[in-house]
């Protein structure tokens, strides 16, 4: 046998045996859970892929559910509000969320639109102090 027989024979008998560790290790390998991810600085993390919702601990933003992201929604849905009408931006201060207390997409979209945007000290989430000035009446 020539010496270049040999060697292509030793490369795949390599690459065989390496094939075979490859699938021997993936199935007797141990499948790692990941811990949920953790809340930082006093936030809330975002809500997770199987629709679950945090507490609705201040600051209230996209994530956030409850009671009090509730009277939220019922607050942006009545438009009654100083900052309702804002015909700059074509806000007519009635977004018609369904009021089931869960901040998602659409209730943060509706939020993002309603807030004046000239304001630098308002963000995306809706702090204590707000909250009690504006919407707690709305709670039920």
């Amino acid at each position: 046998m020539k010496t270049s027989t040999k060697i292509i024979w030793a490369i795949v008998g390599v690459g065989a045996l390496a094939t075979a560790g490859f699938f021997i290790i993936r199935r007797f390998r141990k499948r790692r859970i990941m811990p949920p991810p953790t809340p930082r600085n006093g936030t809330t993390p975002s809500p997770s892929p199987t629709g679950a919702y945090s507490s609705d601990a201040f600051p209230l933003k996209q994530g956030s559910g409850g009671r009090r992201v509730k009277a939220v929604q019922k607050w942006l849905n009545d438009g009654a509000h100083w900052l309702a009408v804002k015909p700059s931006t074509g806000f007519t201060g009635t977004c018609h969320l369904v009021e089931d207390g869960k901040w998602g997409s659409k209730t943060d979209a509706c939020y993002k639109r309603m807030r004046n945007p000239n304001d630098a000290n308002q963000d995306d989430s809706i702090g204590k102090t707000y909250y009690d000035k504006h919407i707690l009446k709305y709670e039920s």
